[in-house]
């Protein structure tokens, strides 16, 4: 079979054409062996403020933004994706070639070490894939359901081999953190949550749940010690101390701006916005589990919610114009978006004649909405308008507010404990423009926050991503959202944006995947 090498950048669309004729591989370049930035002044450290800290530093279990932020700075993937998320780049495999259908091959870089002095190579990518997929665990493996083993070549070759084609693998890859097996092994899995070692160019300083956790620059980071010494973040719940906090120059960076503020940080002459589409899709979930609301179970009904809710007015005056309304879960920048495919309209009319059409009448339902400030932008003020739209139809709403955690353990994995509302707040970000991940943790059967179960979108989401052809892949994800919205399994809402204050004092544009990484950080000259 011939190979083609390819540049380090690769667009993630442009690989899905090239891994149908198992073409696709890449290779690392002098230019990506210093690629850490350079400052013309030292800035000593930077405050991180954002609205949840992660119960745990194991990445493979500290899930959302909040851990990610902590994980990707101090551990690493075998590759890494461009700030805008098109592009996927080489970093602890230099090069990727599609051996067949269903085996991946990666070169790992060589002379890579853990911060404790380990070595990495082969044995550790297999000790981490091991570990995420065993099921004593409990690690959050969702990205990876293709992912059957990892098996080493030799020292720095190693083989990764699914269950089904699957030519997203090198884009996943870049959440496959690895982890130093000794250390891991000897550490137990509740102190590597509280100590973790990894390879990247931050080490943990200092863990004090709900209160701080402080990294310090590595020394010894293969690709260059980064310009920024330590990185500080600390958990701020509430969005007005977050914005007190930026304009005091107490905080760097600041997560989470609230739109009506926005003009407020505009005014100050040393701060600034910064807003980037996010990867998080926001939408309303629904309880359709067997021993769910009976309700729920007629297709109507569901129909009837979506028609009930004003979303282009959520996002004119909650959100201040920072969104993009979406038809589905699909964000537009994913694999065979159908930009055809038009938004549930504002339409409480119609929403009343379905629930009529359904046999319910005013006061029929009784419903609750879970709810959390911090899930999405302005959750609760979300949750509370739509409570207010579904009560003038006639369904009697109210709201649930839960702090961040809180809801997280009640929808994540909760399936059979089973305590959670009938509707909640929820999202889903997908590292990808891809809809895979989304589709398999939010709608499919098997999904970590799935409470759906469809067989025939189970078969359809299971051969989407299974194909390569991206012509056909396209035409399957297209068929997918005529289905997703007619069944109407969601309230369907928005792609909404990140937006963060930024201190004028430092270089940093936040990436689409909402990690914020120092080594992507510089001195403002």
């Amino acid at each position: 079979m011939n190979v083609n090498k390819g540049k380090p950048r690769i667009s993630l669309l442009i690989s899905l054409v090239m891994v149908g004729a198992l073409l696709l591989s890449a290779c690392g370049s002098a230019a990506s062996e210093t690629e850490a930035a350079a400052t013309t002044e030292d800035v000593s450290q930077v405050i991180v403020v954002q609205s949840a800290d992660p119960s745990t530093l194991d990445p493979q279990k500290a899930g959302g933004s909040a851990g990610g932020n902590i994980s990707f700075n101090i551990f690493e993937g075998l590759t890494k994706q461009s700030e805008d998320m098109k592009e996927v780049l080489p970093a602890l495999a230099t090069e990727w070639t599609a051996v067949d259908d269903t085996t991946w091959e990666f070169k790992l870089r060589e002379g890579v070490k853990f911060q404790n002095g380990e070595d990495f190579n082969a044995e550790a990518v297999k000790y981490t894939v091991d570990r995420m997929l065993d099921p004593d665990e409990a690690n959050d493996s969702s990205s990876f359901k293709t992912l059957q083993e990892a098996v080493v070549v030799d020292d720095y070759t190693v083989q990764l081999v699914t269950t089904q084609p699957d030519p997203l693998i090198p884009a996943k890859v870049f959440g496959l953190l690895i982890l130093p097996p000794q250390y891991t092994e000897e550490a137990g899995t509740e102190e590597f949550g509280q100590h973790p070692i990894g390879t990247g160019p931050y080490k943990l300083a200092e863990f004090t749940p709900n209160q701080r956790i402080v990294l310090e620059a590595n020394d010894e980071y293969w690709n260059g010690r980064p310009a920024i010494d330590t990185l500080i973040f600390r958990p701020v719940a509430e969005a007005s101390t977050r914005l007190a906090e930026l304009l005091t120059g107490e905080a760097d960076i600041v997560l989470d701006i609230s739109p009506e503020d926005i003009p407020t940080v505009e005014e100050d002459k040393n701060v600034h916005i910064e807003a980037v589409d996010s990867k998080r899709v926001p939408y309303i979930g629904m309880d359709l589990l067997e021993d769910g609301p009976d309700f729920l179970k007629d297709v109507r009904v569901r129909q009837a919610l979506n028609y009930a809710v004003d979303v282009d007015g959520i996002i004119e005056t909650i959100l201040s114009g920072y969104a993009t309304r979406l038809a589905t879960i699909y964000r537009e920048d994913f694999v065979g978006f159908d930009e055809t495919l038009q938004p549930y309209a504002y339409d409480p009319d119609k929403a009343k004649e379905l629930l009529a059409d359904a046999g319910y009448g005013d006061g029929d339902i009784s419903l609750k909405i879970t709810s959390n400030g911090e899930i999405i932008t302005k959750g609760d003020e979300v949750a509370e308008a739509i409570a207010g739209m579904l009560q003038e139809v006639g369904i009697n709403a109210e709201v649930n507010p839960q702090s961040y955690q809180g809801i997280r353990d009640m929808y994540i994995g909760g399936q059979e404990a089973h305590v959670g509302d009938a509707l909640w707040v929820w999202n889903w970000g997908s590292r990808e423009p891809d809809a895979n991940s989304p589709l398999s943790g939010t709608m499919q059967s098997t999904g970590i926050t799935s409470y759906l179960r469809d067989e025939t979108l189970d078969a359809m989401i299971q051969d989407a991503s299974s194909t390569v052809n991206t012509d056909e892949r396209i035409a399957k994800h297209k068929a997918i959202q005529v289905y997703i919205y007619e069944q109407a399994p969601a309230i369907f809402l928005y792609d909404a944006m990140d937006i963060y204050g930024v201190s004028n004092k430092i270089n940093w544009t936040p990436r689409r995947d909402q990690y914020i990484l120092g080594s992507e950080m510089s001195a403002a000259e």
